[in-house]
């Protein structure tokens, strides 16, 4: 009973295992798509902390029960702006108080949440995205004993064209098995968006 329970534990593991590589293999346009909403969300972190500094730092402030209220109807101009400079020396020192014991800890949040981002979008940069590619045999040129193949892939609008050097004797079966064949290309992102790293047919 025992090496049974295990053996479901070890067959759990691997399955989860599995699902977790199949589905960090991104196709290379949700690849794109997810590069773009990975930058909204790195751009929307300060704002969010900040937003979460302002409300924890208003919580805290009004704990010490100020009294901020508007001038009173039996208030005098002079002892309503006393009031006033007397409050916003404490809010100064609260926050100062709150600085104290929590800046370090949203410092912390911010950086943590921008380095999440940052290492989902460097695995995406580093991984390779292999696709079908359109390859098209352009007539062969007996006299340079070469081929131009012209390789696409539409969804990234990407075209390039490469001449491959044919021994005479063997391009006519090459024309032939190229009919049948399949191109395949490996895409890695760079500096200025996709680049092709190799294909083969």
């Amino acid at each position: 009973m025992k090496h049974k329970i295990i053996l479901l534990i070890l067959l759990a593991l691997t399955i989860i295992s599995f699902c977790i590589k199949a589905s960090a293999q991104l196709s290379i346009e949700d690849a794109i798509t997810k590069r773009k909403q990975l930058s909204a969300e790195r751009s929307k972190i300060d704002k969010i902390v900040d937003q979460e500094y302002n409300y924890n730092l208003n919580q805290f402030i009004d704990s010490m029960k100020i009294d901020d209220s508007h001038k009173g109807e039996f208030e005098t101009s002079k002892e309503f702006e006393e009031r006033m400079g007397i409050v916003n020396k404490i809010k100064i020192k609260a926050k100062e108080q709150f600085d104290d014991r929590n800046k370090r800890y949203f410092e912390n949040k911010r950086e943590k949440l921008k380095k999440e981002i940052d290492d989902r979008n460097l695995e995406i940069l580093n991984a390779d995205y292999e696709v079908i590619l359109s390859c098209e045999l352009r007539p062969y040129d007996a006299d340079a004993e070469t081929f131009s193949i012209v390789i696409k892939y539409l969804p990234l609008n990407f075209k390039a064209t490469e001449n491959t050097i044919v021994p005479r004797n063997e391009a006519k079966i090459l024309k032939e098995k190229f009919i049948e064949a399949v191109c395949k290309g490996v895409f890695q992102f760079n500096s200025l968006g996709m680049a092709l790293l190799g294909y083969a047919e």
